[in-house]
């Protein structure tokens, strides 16, 4: 969860930046009505999604997983492949949605996986002292 919360506030501070040059641009940024914060909601979830999509695509772990000292790993305990990556990323997407189901999942799971870690049969690990996590 704590990497989570790290990667959420880098993609938060990206939105921030974003408001703040629209701001300074001479935009209003405040919520006037339901389609302003429909827009923000939209703009946030295009965030998150370019975020993981740019980890994914360049077959890297994000900021929040190597800041914990984890690490993603196969089953088999190897770096996961770029298709296992994007199944991560879209059975992500697929947990998420189905309100949250997939994510609750890991409370019931004998090894405690989510519905993403087991689509694309990888899982969060913690990494071993001195080992490289950027290309996990």
């Amino acid at each position: 969860m704590i990497a989570a919360a790290i990667d959420v506030s880098l993609i938060l501070c990206a939105m921030g930046l974003f408001l703040g040059a629209i701001y300074l641009g001479g935009g209003d940024v405040a919520v006037n009505d339901r389609s302003v914060l429909i827009a923000y909601v939209l703009a946030g979830v295009l965030f998150g999604t370019f975020y993981k999509l740019l980890f994914t695509l360049s077959n890297a772990d994000t900021p929040g997983i190597q800041w914990t000292g984890m690490r993603l790993v196969d089953f088999d305990g190897l770096p996961p492949r770029m298709p296992q990556r994007l199944q991560r990323l879209a059975g992500g997407f697929v947990s998420t949605v189905a309100a949250g189901l997939g994510l609750l999942w890991a409370l019931v799971d004998e090894e405690t996986l989510t519905w993403h870690d087991h689509i694309s049969k990888t899982f969060l690990t913690t990494a071993p002292p001195g080992s490289d996590q950027t290309n996990s």
